[in-house]
Formats: structure tokens, sequence, C-alpha cells
């Protein structure tokens, strides 16, 4: 599999493909938690669960204060005490907290009632002082319906640069469709460890909007994107040009109407420790079926 290049993916990350609107919505569930991280701690882990009879078909995470002084260590898929060893049954979030006081740490799991879906992953190294990826593809028949990562250390001087969904260049379409990536900064003396999931969904038809704006130096980047019509959010993520440089501070559903549910697309937010940087959102959107 020939992996596409970084420039070849903000291309395709750019790309929209069309919605078809429909009366009845798809049959997915929202649903959140919050829990305090205390001040100058790292690894605290907030995890919510789908509902019973329902699967993961993604989720996300969001950190209070977006700042260089909070970070997102990991956001991503989890098993319950099922059978099935798939992690299908919720979302969990780890994040670190710099600051003396303490803050708010989210995450949010979208559960859906029917599809199929699959979950895979991969695990890679990543460097002393030094920064790596970690991608892993759907099969050429499936879409992304969402994805995350992780940091295996609860380490403060780790965390995560970018989390997306991407296109290996396999298909002949240009949507980022088909594999999710993820980055990594270790900061740490040792050797650490990086892993991705990708969610991918073999029933459905999704669509990848997105947008890009510039975050300065010191600055905080704040990018929604939102479905079209009556179609669902699923998943999303963010990247960058150079993320060497980039804190993830959120990364998550949101609403955008009148019934409060957090559905409508997704919103993402990083702080840049280095030079002026271009970020891009995208987000995945299920259509409601005909």
């Amino acid at each position: 599999m020939r992996l596409i290049t970084p420039l070849l993916l903000i291309a395709a990350l750019l790309s929209v493909a069309t919605h078809a609107d429909a009366e009845v919505q798809p049959p997915l569930t929202y649903r959140a938690k919050t829990a305090t991280i205390q001040g100058e701690s790292s690894g605290k882990a907030v995890t919510v669960k789908c509902p019973k009879g329902t699967k993961v078909a993604g989720g996300g995470s969001q950190i209070e204060d977006r700042s260089l002084a909070v970070k997102i260590l990991g956001s991503h898929p989890i098993d319950g005490r099922d059978r099935d060893r798939k992690p299908d049954d919720g979302w969990r979030t780890v994040g670190a907290n710099e600051y003396q006081e303490p803050k708010e740490l989210s995450v949010w799991v979208v559960c859906a009632e029917s599809g199929r879906y699959r979950y895979v992953r991969s695990t890679a190294e990543v460097p002393v002082n030094g920064r790596a990826s970690a991608t892993v593809s759907c099969r050429r028949d499936e879409q992304v319906s969402g994805g995350g990562g992780l940091m295996l250390s609860n380490h403060r001087f780790v965390h995560l640069t970018a989390s997306h969904p991407g296109d290996d260049t396999s298909d002949i379409d240009p949507d980022v469709d088909n594999l999710w990536s993820v980055r990594g900064q270790n900061s740490t003396t040792k050797v650490q460890k990086l892993r991705a999931w990708v969610i991918c969904a073999s029933q459905g038809t999704f669509s990848y909007p997105s947008t890009q704006a510039s975050v300065g130096s010191g600055a905080t980047s704040i990018q929604s994107v939102d479905c079209a019509g009556l179609s669902q959010v699923t998943g999303g993520g963010i990247t960058a040009f150079d993320d060497a440089a980039l804190f993830l501070n959120a990364t998550r559903p949101h609403t955008v109407d009148a019934d409060g549910i957090v559905d409508d697309g997704w919103t993402a937010a990083a702080s840049n420790a280095g030079p002026p940087e271009t970020v891009f959102v995208a987000a995945i959107c299920l259509e409601p079926p005909a």
C-alpha cells in the first residue's frame, strides 16, 4: 500500500463530498461525560460507554482552557467487559494539565444502532525527543467513520500532535475516507509507543467536509466544520502542514441547532508552540438512509 504524502493528504482534506438530504435520520446516539483533572497532573482518563445494543461509530475529546499548558494524550475507542474483545463499547480520553488549578476533561462517544463496523489498530515507536506517526487503513470496500490515537505512556512530556482521517491513494476518489493517522511527540528520555485506531464502516454513505486556518506562534486555533442537510457527524480530526509544535486541546462533535444534540459537525482546537502554521480540520458525516 502506498501511503499518501503530507501534501496529498492536505489536498484530500480539502475535498468535500456532496450530500443528499432525506427525511429519516440515521440511528445514532450521542453520549458525553466530564471529569476533573487535577493541577500539575497527567494521565487522567475519562470514559463514556455506548448504550446496550449499540456500537461505537466514533468519538472525541476536549480539555478545558485551550493553551500550551493542557493537552490530549489519547482519544480512542475502548472494549468493555463483553466477550468479543472489540473496541466497540465506548470512548476514552486521556489528558494532562500543567496548570496549578484543576481543569475539566470531557469525552464524547457516537453510538450506532445498526450498520457494520470494523475496528483496526496499529502501534509505532516514538523516538527520544522525537515525533512519529501511526497509520491504519480500512479495506477498499469500507469508509472511515471515526478513529483515534493514544500515547501509551502517561508521562506529562508526551502528547498527540495530530489525529485525522486520510486517503492512501489506492482508490480513485480524493476523499479522506480509508485510513486514520495519528502523530505523537515524545519529549522524554525513553522511547515511547503510539497507537492508532480506525473505525471502518461497510454500510452507509459518508462525506468529509473540511476547513483550514492559520494559527500564530503561541496562539490557539479553534475551527469548526458542519455537516450538510440531515447528515449526522460520526467523527473528525485535525492535522497541519507541520504539526511538530502543536498541542491538541479538542477534537469533538458539536451542535448548531436548537435540539442540543452534538450531531451537526466537528470542532477541533490546537495550540501552537512553534512558528505560524496552517491547520486543517475535517468532519465525518453520515447521510441519512434513503
